[in-house]
């Protein structure tokens, strides 16, 4: 998962192919989807798509990818449904050891977070918020708190939620500012 958020293109002379780009031709790249060949370097994506069955650690993968970069780069959001929001706060608790916990604020269910700006999530490592509750504060226009924060990283916990890109869910998360996204998945796309 590191090397997902750091990719690097093809070095010269190298047959690799990195996110469907391949070198060609010394200091071109070609995308292997659409034939196009640019002399200009393809802006790479940082994150992916992880996608085990249930109970096969996507979770604990997570966690130990959110733990092992530090939050010198900021917070890291997690959005899943309503019923796996205490799972992750479980295996936080279960697998890290008490003296490296980060901050975690479960940001959903009260009246409260309607009042939270981007400053009171920033004293957090890691946020664990609803699709509902992203989904709310996108249609209400309150983005100084979620929709505010620059992420260091977005992890979208049952990510077929937003395979439909019409509904608020799917709208929601692609407003959401981050370094590196991912979707964590045991259904089939």
């Amino acid at each position: 998962m590191e090397s997902k958020e750091n990719p690097q293109l093809p070095a010269p002379g190298s047959n690799d192919v990195v996110q469907l780009w391949k070198r060609v031709s010394g200091s071109n790249f070609q995308n292997l989807a659409s034939g196009h060949v640019t002399n200009q370097r393809p802006r790479l994506v940082s994150g992916g798509i992880l996608t085990d069955e249930m109970g096969l650690g996507k979770t604990l993968q997570t966690i130990s990818l959110i733990m092992n970069g530090g939050f010198k780069k900021g917070p890291t959001l997690i959005v899943a449904p309503t019923g796996v929001l205490s799972n992750w706060e479980q295996q936080f608790a279960e697998h890290v050891k008490p003296d490296r916990l980060p901050r975690i604020l479960r940001y959903h269910g009260s009246s409260k977070f309607h009042q939270f700006k981007k400053a009171d999530i920033l004293q957090y490592n890691v946020v664990i918020t609803s699709y509902g509750m992203l989904a709310s504060q996108f249609a209400s226009a309150n983005w100084d708190a979620l929709l505010g924060v620059n992420w260091r990283r977005v992890v979208l916990d049952e990510g077929h939620v937003i395979r439909n890109p019409s509904t608020r869910n799917a709208k929601a998360a692609c407003k959401l500012q981050a370094e590196s996204r991912w979707i964590l998945s045991g259904t089939p796309l």
